[in-house]
């Protein structure tokens, strides 16, 4: 009796740990980029699940992200790119939306000049 109990334990422990470390990512439009504020405000894409909770996302590049990272989007994104972005945690109820740790944005897909 006591060997399923620590075998149920064990396995409840892992299920937790699993779930905790998990990553989400999503594809938004690039409404602005400000290498002043060192924030980019995207829009997910439609059909995304992040679009179900916020039409806009403000995503501090200052502090979310690792250096190199934040300097190639607040240099190089322009409105109209799409951005793939990949976080853990929640989605913050803010207007406009934050995302709890962003782990990583690139630029898929330029916008047509």
């Amino acid at each position: 009796m006591k060997k399923y109990r620590l075998l149920l334990l064990l396995l409840i422990g892992v299920l937790l740990m699993t779930a905790c470390g998990s990553k989400n990512t999503f594809q938004a439009v690039v409404l602005g980029v400000s290498a002043e504020d060192e924030s980019c405000m995207v829009e997910p894409v439609e059909g995304s699940q992040e679009l179900n909770s916020a039409d806009r996302i403000e995503i501090d590049l200052h502090n979310d992200l690792p250096a190199t990272v934040a300097y190639d989007i607040s240099h190089e994104a322009q409105v109209g790119d799409i951005v793939e972005i990949t976080y853990e945690g929640g989605i913050q109820e803010t207007y406009p939306a934050k995302l709890e740790d962003v782990c990583d944005i690139k630029i898929i897909e330029k916008a047509e000049e």
